[in-house]
């Protein structure tokens, strides 16, 4: 079966593991995610007793969703067709996240 193959870009681009090229919008990524993942920390932590969400919290579920529906780059044409794939399937996990949250992922 073939389908996206995004959640291993290390295996496909040449300059993933090299620290200067690979690593270096890291950075950025941080401090976009601590902008566009606040207000889904503050949601997300109301219902989570005993545990502190962090923003790099939020940005790992984000990434864990992908594994879980086809084509997880294009949530911002239309969440809910976007998260229905004839592939993978459908996550109820994504909708933890808004529209607007995961246009802010697509861009990071």
């Amino acid at each position: 079966m073939q389908f996206n193959n995004t959640l291993a870009p290390y295996t496909t681009c040449n300059n993933a593991n090299i620290n200067e090229k690979g690593h270096r919008g890291i950075w950025y990524t941080e401090h976009w995610a601590d902008i566009y993942l606040q207000n889904a920390r503050e949601r997300l932590a109301k219902e989570i007793k005993g545990y502190d969400l962090t923003i790099e919290d939020m940005y790992i579920m984000q990434q864990l969703c992908a594994y879980e529906v086809n084509y997880p780059c294009v949530f911002y044409h239309d969440l809910i067709h976007a998260l229905q794939t004839v592939a993978i399937g459908y996550s109820k996990f994504c909708e933890l996240f808004t529209e607007e949250e995961w246009e802010g992922f697509d861009y990071a």
